[in-house]
């Protein structure tokens, strides 16, 4: 396209967007009756159209800006995302045969904002794709690549160099690491914080000998693998932490909105507003933990498509962070049908996005890894399990079978949104087909056994626990690769040791980047509350020299150490700009015709 042609689309696509945003605000004016939003809804799918179909005449201009082109699909994403909120609103109106102006302010304020993020994009060339944000595994592999530049250096003053680079990548990795460890559970919080301690530990070890007079080589070399392998391990230790977030969380996908829910259409607790607070604490822990799902499922994806998708769910859902709770607060101080209709929009609109984020990263996970900590976790239970009945106990805590009910289901679920290889689907299907019919029986034992106190039915209960941990370890023998490096038995543990944690200051440090990075945390719509941090840009300017020099990655020696045991990266067809455009394009239409027909 010659520079005049892409100048007169700029141009064109600019006054689409502004003729847009104009026809937006008429809303106000758009009474709430089915005709009215009908007309009101195809016309804004109609400015929609044409500026999406401009933008796929000028995306040549986005080719070779990586990010520009993401931040594009993103907005677009949330575009369509956006205009189902409207169709989900309009719908409600019609139904109560009012307007729910809250709704249609937050939702055009939404719109609004992705409009002016696209204008951004292409006339300004600004990208607000936050590249490294939670990328953990980026971190690794370019500290990694540093301290490995240690090994080659023979002068001094270069190693004295490469080490400080090298600390400052390990640093960044720390930090995003103990991000994760602030909403892991507990005990992988205490594991994660020992190995970064562990890791802090190489890299003084190191120091001192490449600040002598006289460093030996021999020495550096040493410790410079030591401190690549203690960052490896550290690695393994927050992937299983992030593996059994997935398990937590997807146990109890919903259930902290549906008790928020639950408590404010309660009127007999308006004047409980302590009870609720806690209810809003569990509830913000529980979207940070998904939050920090997404994040680590994007920084191990190579597939371009569904990262996308992700960071929209992602956007979505933190759009929605400073409405949800109080559009449930509001009904608990008035219980009317605008608070109420309001709180059940907003809050079905989290659960749709929140449903398909959880189905996309599905589709990143490692079953065989997945499968493991399933195995692990029940294992433990059925062990305390096991404890209860040899005791000859008359009654045991039921919330441990429910808890191993809860983690099988939450597989049973995570395997139904997954593809198999075709050489090994029948016996996957049938071993989870067993899964199911095994998880039916524990339940059903559970519900009619342990309510009688007797022990001789708890030792029924306890070996239909024992019959379904087979079965889930059965699972896990089926997705083992032939000649790979993963093994696993029974017996097998992911590695839950336990470094003995000491007291240090710069771990303190490091602890408290982590807390930083995690408020700070944002996808589309909220702003960093610290716009500039010397040390990240120094590193970034780091990484950038580092790729300058287009060397190749020494990593070959840790691969044994580096079993990414979160995801599995096959090979997959990136689908290209132009087909994801389209298909946002023909998604729009569909949605124009749907409304029509509701």
């Amino acid at each position: 396209m010659n520079k005049e042609g892409l100048y007169r689309d700029l141009s064109t696509v600019k006054q689409q967007i502004g003729l847009a945003k104009q026809f937006l605000e008429s809303l106000n004016s758009v009474k709430f009756d089915r005709k009215n939003v009908l007309s009101w809804f195809k016309k804004l799918c109609g400015y929609l159209t044409d500026i999406i179909l401009t933008i796929l005449e000028i995306r040549s201009i986005l080719e070779n800006h990586v990010l520009n082109k993401k931040t594009m699909l993103l907005y677009l994403h949330q575009i369509n995302t956006t205009l189902s909120l409207y169709i989900n609103t309009f719908v409600a109106e019609c139904e109560i045969g009012e307007a729910l102006n809250e709704v249609r302010i937050f939702t055009t304020k939404k719109l609004s904002s992705c409009l002016d993020g696209i204008e951004d994009v292409l006339i300004k060339g600004i990208s607000t794709y936050p590249e490294n944000v939670g990328n953990f595994i980026l971190w690794m592999d370019t500290a990694l690549e540093k301290m490995s530049e240690i090994d080659h250096l023979k002068e001094k003053e270069k190693c004295l160099k490469a080490f400080s680079d090298a600390k400052i990548l390990f640093e960044e990795v720390l930090s995003h690491a103990m991000s994760i460890a602030q909403v892991s559970m507990s005990e992988d919080y205490k594991i994660i914080r020992g190995s970064s301690q562990s890791v802090l530990e190489g890299l003084e070890s190191l120091s001192n000998e490449i600040s002598k007079e006289n460093p030996n080589s021999a020495m550096v070399k040493l410790f410079a693998e030591t401190c690549s392998n203690k960052l490896c391990a550290l690695e393994r230790k927050v992937n299983v932490a992030v593996l059994k977030i997935c398990l937590s969380t997807f146990a109890k996908y919903t259930d902290d909105l549906e008790n928020i829910h639950k408590f404010c259409f309660n009127t007999e607790n308006k004047s409980k507003p302590r009870d609720l607070d806690n209810l809003v604490m569990e509830f913000d822990l529980h979207v940070d933990r998904i939050m920090q799902i997404g994040l680590f499922a994007i920084s191990c994806s190579t597939n371009m498509a569904t990262c996308i998708k992700i960071r929209s769910c992602l956007a979505s859902l933190e759009a929605l962070e400073s409405e949800l709770v109080p559009a449930f607060n509001a009904v608990l101080l008035d219980y009317c049908k605008q608070n109420c209709n309001l709180a059940s929009i907003l809050k079905n609109h989290w659960l749709n996005e929140a449903v398909l984020l959880k189905r996309l990263i599905c589709e990143i996970i490692d079953p065989l890894a997945f499968c493991q900590i399933v195995h692990e976790e029940n294992k433990y239970l059925v062990h305390t399990l096991s404890l209860d009945v040899k005791a000859n106990k008359s009654k045991i805590d039921r919330s441990v079978t429910e808890q191993v009910i809860r983690n099988s289901i939450v597989l049973d679920d995570f395997l139904k949104l997954i593809t198999y290889e075709e050489d090994n689907i029948i016996h996957i299907k049938e071993n989870i087909s067993f899964l199911q019919k095994i998880i039916r029986e524990v339940k059903a034992a559970s519900d009619v056994f342990l309510p009688q106190e007797q022990p001789e039915l708890n030792f029924k209960v306890y070996k239909r626990c024992k019959i379904l941990l087979n079965g889930i370890y059965s699972l896990c023998k089926n997705f083992l690769v032939e000649n790979s490096e993963n093994s696993f038995s029974k017996e097998e543990s992911l590695g839950n040791e336990q470094p003995v944690v000491t007291g240090n200051g710069f771990l303190d440090h490091i602890i408290n980047r982590g807390k930083q990075i995690l408020q700070d945390r944002s996808i589309l719509y909220r702003s960093n509350k610290i716009e500039a941090f010397d040390l990240r840009s120094t590193t970034l300017s780091k990484m950038n020299a580092l790729k300058e020099k287009n060397k190749s990655i020494p990593l070959s020696k840790l691969v044994h150490l580096r079993k990414i045991s979160f995801v599995q990266s096959p090979t997959r067809n990136q689908i290209s700009c132009e087909l994801q455009i389209t298909d946002i394009v023909n998604e729009l239409r569909n949605m124009s015709l749907t409304f029509e027909k509701c």
